[in-house]
């Protein structure tokens, strides 16, 4: 991704003046039954919907490295907007058919989408779109028991050039970002009681994080979040979130806070159950753990906003 340092869109004025940057994101919520997409700032306030009220669910939201825009999912289609504009007159549709669409991911230079599209059953591969409209080009391709479907995110290689690393059944691969190289595993092969998925770059460029998720008998599933740096793949921090105050190999997304600092993670609380997810803000060394929602509800898919401050 680019590098930039960031500040809110909505206190951009007040940042300028004080000389410094304030940090939102913006989230998933189940709201009334329907997936829509929220706003708040990085300690938790300010909480708002952004997508419009409706039927129409928007999910998987990913900021682009500017801040100015947004891409999203009604689960079939993927779209892009003007972060303020969700299904307004902004909106245009990236992706054509009937597939189930997740985890989309702006490319540093924000010509194109990567979204992971759902094949058949839960075999899934990843697809690129052009920003400036339709134009889905196919660019893993899972065989037999394999699937793309563990999240996936840019990085930007030696010149600049644009990468991708992605989950191919709980092993990390990077790539060329349109396909035309062959795909080098970075971690070790996935098994039954050892996965690696939802890897997430920092804004800087310099760090990966992914989950690391592996069974113990004794107790089940343990989560971690390994952050590691790009490039080398070098070991840089753990990070495992405290029981019992969430619960054990249930985080379902990560994201960089826009300073890179920290990071976003849902996790199930240890008091829910379900689909109750809410997100925290952890330290990159795992300290200072903060709950910023507590709805009861289906909160996930974190994404910083972000773009320079002056």
């Amino acid at each position: 991704m680019m590098i930039r340092s960031c500040f809110s869109l909505l206190l951009g004025a007040i940042a300028f003046l004080a000389g410094g940057c304030t940090d939102q994101l913006v989230f998933v919520r189940d709201d009334g039954g329907v997936r829509k997409i929220f706003r708040m700032d990085s300690d938790g306030g300010a909480q708002q919907r952004i997508s419009p009220a409706g039927a129409t669910a928007h999910m998987y939201p990913d900021v682009s490295p500017d801040g100015q825009k947004i891409a999203y999912t009604d689960g079939i289609r993927v779209f892009i907007s003007n972060l303020g504009d969700i299904g307004g007159s902004s909106q245009v549709q990236l992706s054509t058919g009937t597939g189930t669409k997740t985890w989309l991911r702006w490319s540093p230079d924000q010509q194109v989408i990567a979204y992971t599209q759902f094949i058949s059953g839960t075999q899934a591969g990843i697809w690129l779109a052009a920003t400036s409209g339709v134009n889905s080009l196919q660019v893993t391709f899972p065989t037999g028991s394999q699937s793309d479907g563990g999240g996936h995110d840019f990085y930007l290689g030696p010149g600049n050039v644009q990468n991708l690393v992605y989950s191919r059944s709980g092993t990390l691969y990077t790539m060329f970002y349109n396909g035309t190289q062959p795909a080098t595993p970075i971690t070790s092969s996935g098994t039954a009681t050892n996965t690696h998925t939802l890897p997430v770059v920092s804004h800087d460029n310099k760090l990966l994080a992914y989950r690391l998720a592996y069974m113990l008998a004794s107790v089940g599933t343990i989560d971690a979040i390994q952050v590691v740096e790009v490039g080398t793949w070098a070991p840089r921090f753990a990070v495992i979130l405290p029981s019992p105050q969430v619960r054990q190999g249930s985080i379902s997304a990560i994201a960089f806070s826009c300073d890179d600092q920290r990071l976003y993670v849902t996790v199930e609380t240890a008091a829910g159950a379900g689909d109750r997810h809410e997100v925290y803000s952890v330290k990159l060394d795992g300290g200072d753990l903060r709950q910023l929602t507590s709805n009861a509800v289906f909160d996930s898919q974190p994404s910083a906003i972000s773009q320079p401050c002056s």
